[in-house]
């Protein structure tokens, strides 16, 4: 896990990267100095921002000069052979105004796949072959489509007609995915002539519900599956859930919820509960734990003071009883298991300017992690205006948590490594700070705000 976080006061770009955490098993393993790409003054005094790091399949490579490099009528234009890529890629370099440069490819680039770049800036202009100008060089890691969520539940097509089901849920992807590739991908087995009708609820979100569920005397299996080669998933993906006769009552689907700061767990039953009735002492869980028991549906959820990294059984009793009086008639146990906390890292606050309340400290909570490296841009004052523009620093969204690798994409030099050891208390938010007081003394330009 490599997160990178900006904060920005004056002339520095704080880069925060994360690059050791609990997973490691080599306590010895030398700590990464820098996020693997280093600029010289001379070139970051011309360029302040290049595409690099983590993008998308359907992304544009671009170039942001800090002066006007070409002519106002030469916009428009396609410089030749400026661009290098490794493995290659068709497209075109296209200037979209005086000072920036883009490239476009012909074709979606490909997924999974580490791309070094080069453009060589002595090729471009007059002036940067007269001063010698090195060739600004950056790595594109374009992500692969993943699957970021999905959720299915069965419930009655009509609520006063418990014999009739169907099968719906929204599945949602980390990239844009078109409605009739996920409707070739995915299909619903178990049944005789269940099909899905899909619908797109923006271009990484679908719904979908199925075709007619009818309950028999025996249980039915059924099993989502979605596959991954129309997707370009990196697996196939399936998801099974059982369907039980009208005269039988049981839990059939225990789960994690490990979506919040707290875990949760969910029971799910054949039917919907009865709504009325007091169900304390027939759920219970080894090791014990307070927990609170909500109905909602079919499901039950139970949320206590559980802890993530941690098994529990569940065990539900005899007697839960659904909407037409079936009750459950056999005690069932499972046990589950919380994950650890995935590696995180969040600055305490939102913004962009590290404000002198602060007293030019930055501070951040991580989980998970055993330390964290802190790397420091020097970028220069003409460069900002550009810089907020091209990192969008002044949208809506939060700026607290994670930021994609995008933001290596700052073209300034490295002024301050450090490392700080965070230690090894595991599956807990710890908060931490980096003291930048040194660095303001020797940079601070009166924008410290």
């Amino acid at each position: 896990m490599n997160n990178q976080l900006i904060f920005r006061t004056g002339k520095l770009v704080l880069v925060l990267l994360t690059v050791l955490m609990f997973s490691c098993k080599d306590k010895e393993k030398q700590i990464q100095g820098d996020s693997g790409v280093s600029y010289s003054e001379e070139l970051a005094r011309e360029i302040s921002f290049v595409t690099n790091g983590d993008i998308h399949f359907d992304d544009v490579i671009e170039v942001l000069f800090n002066d006007r490099v070409v002519e106002e009528n030469e916009v428009g234009s396609s410089p030749d052979n400026v661009f290098s890529f490794s493995p290659r890629i068709k497209g075109r370099a296209v200037w979209e105004s005086q000072s920036v440069l883009k490239f476009i490819p012909d074709e979606p680039l490909p997924v999974r796949t580490k791309i070094e770049g080069k453009l060589m800036l002595q090729k471009l202009a007059p002036r940067f072959k007269e001063i010698n100008l090195e060739d600004l060089v950056f790595t594109l890691n374009v992500l692969g489509r993943d699957i970021a969520n999905f959720n299915g539940s069965v419930d009655l097509k009509d609520r006063d007609d418990p014999k009739i089901l169907v099968y719906s849920g929204t599945v949602s992807f980390t990239e844009n995915t078109a409605l009739d590739v996920i409707r070739k991908a995915a299909s619903l087995k178990g049944g005789k002539g269940i099909t899905l009708t899909w619908s797109k609820v923006d271009d990484r979100t679908f719904q979908f519900t199925s075709s007619d569920i009818l309950r028999s005397d025996n249980d039915q299996v059924f099993t989502m599956v979605i596959d991954r080669k129309p997707l370009e998933l990196e697996y196939d993906y399936t998801e099974t859930f059982l369907v039980s006769p009208l005269k039988k009552m049981s839990a059939n689907d225990f789960r994690t919820d490990e979506s919040g700061r707290r875990p949760r767990i969910r029971i799910g039953f054949s039917d919907e509960l009865e709504m009325d009735q007091n169900i304390d002492g027939l759920i219970n869980i080894n090791p014990a734990v307070k927990f609170e028991v909500k109905k909602l549906g079919n499901s039950v959820i139970l949320d206590g003071d559980f802890k993530f990294g941690q098994s529990y059984n569940v065990t539900v009793q005899k007697g839960v009883t659904s909407r037409w009086g079936i009750k459950t008639e056999k005690e069932v146990t499972k046990e589950l298991r919380f994950s650890d906390i995935a590696p995180q890292l969040e600055f305490v606050s939102d913004g962009i300017v590290l404000p002198t309340s602060n007293q030019k400290k930055l501070q951040f909570y991580s989980t998970n992690l055993k330390r964290v490296h802190l790397e420091v841009k020097k970028v220069f004052t003409d460069q900002i205006g550009r810089f907020l523009e091209s990192e969008q620093l002044t949208s809506t969204r939060t700026r607290n948590r994670g930021f994609s690798d995008g933001y290596s994409s700052a073209v300034g030099v490295i002024i301050k490594n450090q490392t700080i050891e965070l230690g090894d208390r595991k599956n807990e938010w710890l908060l931490n700070e980096f003291d930048l007081s040194d660095l303001f003394k020797k940079y601070d330009d009166g924008f410290d705000g």
